[in-house]
């Protein structure tokens, strides 16, 4: 479609910066296997905010769980007291 944008299907996992890598592996997971109907892969971690936790964010590729299986980026906080 013209003036679509064209995600790349061959978005690799990012690698997280060490004391990340431990929160991430222990979130995340808890996070996304609750959200029914897409799958998401980190591609890039963004960075922290430290408030009464701290905040994570990645830029994800989700893939929806459909017939076609649409991919799109997506941003995503993560919480954790």
């Amino acid at each position: 479609m013209t003036g679509a944008w064209e995600i790349d299907e061959n978005m690799k996992v990012c690698e997280l910066p060490p004391g990340v890598a431990e929160v991430f592996a222990e979130v995340f997971t808890d996070v996304t296997k609750p959200l029914i109907g897409a799958k998401y892969l980190p591609v890039l971690y963004v960075g922290k905010q430290i408030v009464s936790g701290c905040n994570y964010m990645f830029i994800c590729k989700q893939i929806l769980s459909t017939a076609h299986a649409d991919t799109h980026v997506v941003k995503m906080v993560i919480y954790k007291p």
